[in-house]
């Protein structure tokens, strides 16, 4: 699972409580609606972890895919 992008989702921001907004922390800037980014961490064979902010969305996607990105560092 992609622990990089799963640890900045915020349940209390966005769709996760209701409206239309993302569920991360506006400090983190804009984010696509209804978008995908990839994770550091690969999934099955030929595949990558996603997360989408609108919707706590997490799932493996074919990495021949075109998603976005955002840029994360391991927690210390």
């Amino acid at each position: 699972m992609p622990a990089e992008l799963e640890s900045i989702i915020d349940p209390i921001q966005g769709r996760c409580v209701g409206s239309s907004g993302a569920c991360i922390d506006p400090i983190f800037g804009p984010t696509i609606a209804n978008g995908h980014y990839w994770s550091a961490s690969s999934g099955a064979s030929g595949s990558a972890w996603v997360v989408s902010f609108f919707g706590d969305d997490v799932r493996d996607f074919s990495k021949a895919l075109n998603l976005s990105v955002r840029a994360v560092r391991p927690g210390s």
